[in-house]
């Protein structure tokens, strides 16, 4: 479970974390998917603290995720790297109960772990 607070910037000033692209705090600490992460603390300083999960915690030779949706738009361009067509991510997001891509708060794809989905 990944226990990150995230939320508009509207909630800045009650100290949660401001999204308008998740994985760079990430990416300085050598994770490049929200999936590695066990635990992240925002400290009192502004920083994140994070906890990879443990088979994320030495270096591998997995693919890098595609971030295919951020705040409800598409990202078409990450979809065809990823090998993916709109037409596919539909019906997952169907399959999920999530009617319209402009519904997915953030999403993205690893050939092994398949669709990360978080809702508005």
């Amino acid at each position: 479970m990944v226990h990150v607070e995230v939320s508009k910037e509207k909630e800045f000033s009650r100290g949660k974390v401001v999204v308008s692209y998740p994985k760079w705090p990430y990416r300085q600490k050598n994770i490049f998917s929200i999936q590695e992460v066990a635990y992240a603390m925002l400290e009192t300083d502004g920083s994140i603290s994070v906890l990879k999960k443990y088979r994320y915690s030495k270096l591998t030779n997995r693919d890098f995720n595609q971030l295919i949706i951020i705040d409800g738009t598409l990202d078409k361009a990450n979809l065809k790297r990823a090998g993916l067509s709109e037409e596919w991510l539909r019906c997952e997001l169907r399959k999920r109960h999530i009617p319209k891509i402009k519904n997915v708060f953030f999403c993205e794809w690893n050939k092994n772990e398949g669709l990360f989905i978080e809702k508005m």
